[in-house]
């Protein structure tokens, strides 16, 4: 059984973050590898090294494979789904510099984990569903449809400034709402905006026949 998120939090320490946040997926690394991913004020010695990167297998981030001289070290799936950031610290980085990927990582869907959440986590969650549908089980239809438009709009907004949309969130409402375009933007941004409703909508037509 994996620990619990909460309880990973805690016990991670810079160096191990520093790791996590610099090994690549489908790569193996060597001990001296890991060493050169820290700058000149940050590496640890090798005995604390290996420390940080036995604790980090042990958790689940890290798989090791070899021996001795041979040991390697590899990112697994469930470190990558699990690894601890900073949204804060990550949010405030521009997005041109923001480190990310070139390309699709298809083993993602090949070698997920069935179970993302721990103990702790899935009780947190089943409280805060029964909260909410014992607040919503009586609502009117026109506050639920008020929600659910509110929810598009946001989503829409949301995930399409992550994608580099200019989009703000006025411009976003007016768009779903009255179909006015906002001036001064790409047609492919507008059409970003509406493919989120759409795919919205789409999702939400086949759950009535599930």
């Amino acid at each position: 059984m994996q620990p619990s998120l909460y309880m990973i939090d805690k016990k991670l320490n810079k160096r191990q973050e520093i790791i996590l946040a610099k090994i690549e997926l489908n790569k193996t690394y060597a001990i001296g590898d890991i060493l050169l991913l820290f700058s000149d004020r940050e590496i640890p010695s090798l005995a604390t090294l290996r420390r940080d990167l036995k604790k980090l297998c042990i958790l689940g981030f890290l798989k090791q494979t070899g021996k001795l001289k041979n040991t390697r070290y590899e990112l697994t799936i469930w470190g990558i789904v699990h690894n601890p950031i900073d949204a804060h610290d990550y949010c405030a980085v521009d997005l041109e510099r923001r480190n990310g990927n070139t390309q699709y990582n298809f083993s993602l869907f090949e070698r997920f984990p069935q179970n993302i959440f721990g103990e702790e986590e899935i009780v947190k969650l089943n409280k805060a569903t029964k909260v909410f549908k014992d607040k919503s089980q009586n609502i009117s239809k026109i506050i639920q449809q008020k929600e659910l438009e509110r929810f598009v709009i946001e989503l829409s907004w949301k995930s399409s400034k992550i994608e580099g949309n200019t989009y703000t969130l006025l411009d976003t409402e007016l768009l779903l709402k009255k179909g006015i375009k906002a001036p001064g933007h790409t047609e492919s941004e507008t059409t970003m905006i509406l493919n989120h409703k759409k795919a919205f909508q789409y999702v939400e037509m086949v759950t009535k026949f599930i």
